[in-house]
C-alpha cells in the first residue's frame, strides 16, 4: 500500500456548454416527485432524450444509446451539477 494520499483533480466539465441544456436524463411526472423518497424508494421516470428532438444537440445521449455510453454521460452531468448551487 503506497503510504501517501493520492491529490484529488478538480473535476474539469468537457464539451460545449452552450449544448447542455440539462442536467439529468430522466424526468418524474410532476415536480417534487422526489422528494418524498427514501433510499430505498423508486419512481417511474422518463427518459429526457426521448421527448425532445436530436438530444445529443442538447447535451443528452441519442434515444436507443448503450448503457455505458448513457452512464457516462450521467457519470459527466452528475459531476457538473456538483459543480454548481443548485437549490433543493
Amino acid at each position: 500500500m503506497w503510504p501517501f494520499t493520492k491529490k484529488k483533480q478538480p473535476v474539469t466539465p468537457t464539451g460545449n456548454p452552450q449544448q447542455i441544456l440539462f442536467s439529468q436524463l430522466d424526468t418524474t411526472p410532476q415536480f417534487g416527485d422526489n422528494t418524498s423518497l427514501t433510499v430505498n424508494d423508486w419512481i417511474r421516470t422518463t427518459a429526457l432524450n426521448t421527448l425532445v428532438e436530436k438530444p445529443e444537440t442538447m447535451g443528452l445521449p441519442p434515444a436507443g444509446t448503450g448503457e455505458e455510453a448513457t452512464y457516462n454521460v450521467a457519470d459527466r452531468l452528475s459531476r457538473l451539477r456538483e459543480l454548481m448551487n443548485i437549490p433543493k
